[in-house]
């Protein structure tokens, strides 16, 4: 082969590989997902800029509210949340993470470890979300893709194989989208998020719809999805092996009584190995420590709305700035120059889906 020939293919390849990383990129979820703009936001940051993490599913961006606890407490804590975020895929995210920032404080949200692995279907989606907001050529993708390759195998051997090649190459899942009403904009490159974690993709942060208030049980308790409480153990053993300080979390939503019994069994398994946790129940009560109105304060039952969320900041960020020794943030010339501003811009917003809803009731 001449040179001629070797620069010809060389460039034949780059050019192939371009065209295949453009494709992924333009036929994954769409750039203006929260979660898509939480992880590429955090991964861009200036070194310094947040103290604490709080990781989960979408109990965790509709509920935390990054610049009110800025603005209020000095706690840079940044959401990294995706819907129904697998627990397994925990440690993961915490490896990806590493070294990004001075984490000095780790939340975790319980409600991944409520969650069942029997559908499989679902277990691909919810997998997909963290997939496809990883960098193309990122270590952290390919582990990532054969875990969950591997993952699925073992759930539903029929109808998954042990290498599916589409968890490396998207476009392989995603090509038929072509035919949707796709824009460009919306679906290439990557975007940073406008309010500091906090979900604002739509009006749903301003609607209320009344909730059946839950009446807490202590006393019931049920085993958890096999895959779930294996990935439990595995997380503790992971921060106590790396020695972080971490806080188990659990956010309020309706919760049926399977769900409170899985709720208590994970408690006790938190008591077991000596981990913090906060659940926001007060003891021998029927009423959350957080005083939420459940005829206004939530847009689902399973999501606060904005002033839901209002109430869940204040009382969390009270509990951690009694019970952790977070530096104030607001002294930090580079933490500033990422937060301030944020929750202005925020509550402009919120006044402005607050408007729209005025004129149409």
């Amino acid at each position: 082969m001449t040179k001629t020939q070797i620069i010809r293919a060389v460039a034949f390849l780059l050019v192939a590989v371009m065209f295949i990383v453009l494709m992924c990129d333009l036929f994954e979820c769409e750039n203006t997902t929260s979660y898509d703009q939480n992880m590429y936001t955090y991964r861009h940051l200036k070194k310094d800029t947040v103290d604490a993490v709080f990781l989960g599913t979408s109990g965790v961006d509709r509920y935390w509210i990054g610049p009110k606890a800025y603005e209020e407490y000095g706690i840079s804590l940044y959401p990294l949340s995706f819907d129904a975020f697998p627990a397994w895929l925990y440690t993961d995210i915490l490896d990806e993470i590493e070294g990004m920032q001075d984490t000095k404080l780790v939340l975790i949200d319980i409600r991944a470890f409520l969650q069942t692995n029997i559908k499989s279907g679902r277990v691909e989606i919810r997998a997909r979300r963290y997939l496809d907001s990883l960098p193309f050529f990122s270590a952290s993708r390919i582990k990532v893709a054969f875990k969950t390759m591997k993952m699925l195998h073992e759930i539903d051997p029929e109808n998954y194989s042990e290498f599916d090649p589409s968890f490396l190459l998207s476009f392989i899942k995603y090509h038929s989208r072509w035919k949707e009403n796709m824009s460009i904009e919306n679906n290439l490159g990557s975007k940073t998020h406008p309010y500091g974690g906090y979900f604002m993709s739509d009006r749903r942060v301003v609607k209320s719809e009344e909730q059946e208030k839950v009446v807490y049980r202590p006393d019931v308790t049920k085993d958890l999805d096999p895959i779930s409480e294996e990935a439990l153990y595995d997380l503790i053993s992971y921060v106590k092996e790396k020695d972080m300080k971490v806080l188990f979390v659990d956010t309020p939503q309706f919760l049926t009584e399977n769900e409170m019994a899985r709720v208590n069994t994970v408690y006790q398994i938190l008591d077991k190995e000596d981990m913090d946790y906060v659940h926001f129940y007060k003891d021998n009560s029927d009423e959350f420590a957080i005083d939420l109105d459940y005829t206004t304060d939530y847009y689902d039952e399973s999501h606060v709305n904005y002033y839901g969320a209002e109430k869940f900041t204040e009382a969390l960020a009270t509990y951690i700035d009694e019970n952790y020794d977070l530096p104030d943030s607001r002294k930090n010339k580079t933490a500033k120059e990422f937060w301030d501003g944020k929750y202005d811009k925020l509550k402009s917003k919120i006044a402005v889906y607050e408007a729209e809803k005025k004129k149409e009731d």
